[in-house]
């Protein structure tokens, strides 16, 4: 916003990239991290089993690094299971602390299937949806 009222103003500003550079330019302390390639579980995915073993691997991982919370991202199919398992957690134990996500492309599904779904009811009920289909 900032930016744009700049250039509504005719002010001498860089291009949208050259703006967040010297906007961000040595405000942010950071290290140099590195990519790893997580434990394999050669188990089914879909197994309760399985599921709660990635969980108690995420929190080993959580308490390793020093994290505060520990957030697993699933998709579809896993994530309503890997749900039940942490409301199955004890109050307050370190697997009921846990933070499921659903991945971003499912979340995605979702929310288009239900704006879908939503539409082809009205349509159904004024009896556009077989016009449709026609």
């Amino acid at each position: 916003m900032l930016w744009l009222y700049g250039k509504w103003n005719n002010l001498s500003l860089p291009g949208w990239n050259g703006y967040i550079e010297r906007l961000s330019s040595n405000s942010m302390e950071f290290s140099i991290s590195r990519i790893l390639f997580l434990s394999f579980i050669p188990q089914p995915a879909s197994d309760y089993n399985t599921i709660y073993t990635t969980l108690l691997c995420a929190l080993e991982n959580e308490k390793r690094f020093g994290h505060d919370v520990c957030i697993v991202t699933f998709d579809q199919p896993l994530h309503t299971k890997a749900r039940e398992i942490v409301a199955a957690a004890p109050e307050g134990s370190d697997l009921s602390k846990i933070v499921i996500r659903l991945g971003g492309f499912h979340l995605l599904s979702s929310f288009f299937r239900s704006i879908w779904l939503y539409y082809a009811r009205k349509w159904y009920q004024r009896g556009a949806f077989f016009n449709l289909c026609t």
